[in-house]
């Protein structure tokens, strides 16, 4: 009886463990705000477009991810800045942010 409460125990220590160390896939660990509309764990691939875009986009990129600021709405055109994670920046002329992949993967 004390063998098997020893293994349910390491059995269920292990998976507490699994599911407390995943993330979702294809998300970005952390939040981000743009022109302060904050989503959090965003979608990896997702194009954030400002809801009043007036060509100076606040973001603070608070993930495991790259941010990078467009200067056309739906992520088209040139890159007009690049967040690292865990910065901010005031971008002119940005009017959409994609959220990469996370960093070191």
């Amino acid at each position: 009886m004390r063998r098997l409460a020893r293994t349910l125990g390491v059995l269920g220590g292990s998976v507490l463990l699994t599911l407390g160390l995943t993330r979702p896939a294809n998300a970005a660990t952390g939040w981000i705000h743009v022109n302060g509309y904050g989503i959090h764990n965003p979608s990896t691939g997702l194009c954030i477009n400002p809801q009043f875009p007036t060509g100076h986009t606040s973001v603070a990129n608070g993930t495991d991810s790259m941010a990078l600021v467009y200067n056309c709405p739906g992520c088209c055109g040139p890159v007009v800045s690049i967040l690292p994670p865990l910065t901010s920046d005031v971008a002119e002329n940005g009017f959409g942010v994609f959220v990469t992949s996370p960093v070191g993967t």
